[in-house]
């Protein structure tokens, strides 16, 4: 039976449920369901602003976007986002696109922003500041009015926003990249001990559910690595990102060293909206940095677990191709 308490981040919403010490919630302007662990709650209730709810929000929604239901907020989580910076503005218009390609969109979509304040405005305005991080009403009328100043959308039809073919154009480009595609981008380190774990784990798992695998250092380029990396990310359906790394040291003083263009890789591939599948070695999952440490990542210990694994989340995630040949396989 639901328990009609107020979202705590938000108010408004629901509290669906005790789970232990937890309570498992459901708001949209909290970005949909989430939980939040007892031991977290009493840190954030004290200390609770509408810039921590709305880092907050963006973690929930971007956890979403990576396949994870119902996210569950502990105390790490809440230490992690409490530091992380605000989004830039061109970063929020970003979040506009990606939130339509996530609720795949069409051309002839609305949003009511203004007008008679109905279930539908609520709701809509709800939707716009869950996820391009707007921390007040004055915040979103804001990006708003830069969406129609920048001729993305027209907001000049009655109370609502709609596409312009501009906004259509630069939808249909990150569509492109996240439904047509068949390209997955894997980002991990490069190093010779990880060859076998490539050619046996993630290329054939990729495969297997009907996707081309690609690896930056396998392609042949002139131009800027970096240039070619973003370029590559954007032709992808999806990024699959690998933390995986070196360990330094021995017993307590062990350390690994991080590699930091597979962070970078995926967090641009979240911020065009591209699913991110998360994995590790099982003896480096410790090591992942808590910033990401919260998102469900493929934990493998041999090539062949990787493959399985990594197939099945693919699956899960994001759906096999129509002439995918996983059953041939495993």
């Amino acid at each position: 039976m639901p328990i009609f308490e107020p979202c705590p981040l938000w108010g408004g919403g629901k509290v669906l449920e005790y789970v232990g010490d937890s309570i498992r919630v459901d708001n949209l302007r909290a970005g949909g369901a989430y939980e939040i662990t007892g031991s977290a709650l009493a840190v954030f209730r004290p200390k609770r602003t509408d810039l921590l709810a709305t880092k907050l929000t963006t973690w929930i929604i971007d956890q979403h976007r990576s396949g994870i239901q119902r996210p569950v907020i502990n105390t790490d989580v809440l230490r992690s986002v409490e530091v992380r910076p605000r989004l830039g503005v061109a970063e929020q218009i970003d979040r506009f696109f990606a939130m339509l390609s996530f609720l795949d969109a069409r051309a002839d979509f609305n949003l009511k922003i203004s007008g008679v304040a109905d279930q539908q405005y609520h709701h809509d305005r709800a939707l716009l500041a869950s996820w391009m991080e707007c921390e007040t009403e004055n915040e979103l009328s804001g990006i708003i009015s830069l969406l129609i100043q920048s001729n993305l959308v027209n907001g000049q039809v009655s109370s609502h926003i709609r596409l312009t073919p501009e906004g259509v154009q630069r939808l249909s480009a990150l569509q492109r990249g996240g439904s047509a595609s068949r390209q997955a981008f894997i980002a991990m380190w490069f190093h010779p001990s990880m060859d076998d774990a490539t050619k046996n784990g993630f290329e054939l798992g990729i495969s297997a559910a009907g996707y081309t695998p690609m690896r930056i250092d396998k392609k042949e380029h002139s131009n800027k690595i970096d240039d070619e990396i973003v370029a590559e990310i954007r032709k992808s359906k999806f990024i699959v990102a690998d933390f995986t790394s070196e360990l330094m040291g021995d017993g307590a003083q062990k350390t690994a060293i991080a590699r930091g263009g597979v962070y970078f890789e995926a967090g641009f591939a979240l911020g065009l909206g591209l699913p991110v599948i998360w994995c590790c070695r099982a003896d480096l999952i410790d090591y992942v940095h808590f910033d990401t440490r919260q998102f469900a990542h493929v934990v493998w210990t041999t090539p062949q677990d990787l493959a399985e694994k990594l197939y099945n989340r693919i699956c899960a995630v994001i759906g096999q191709t129509s002439d995918a040949i996983g059953d041939l396989i495993f």
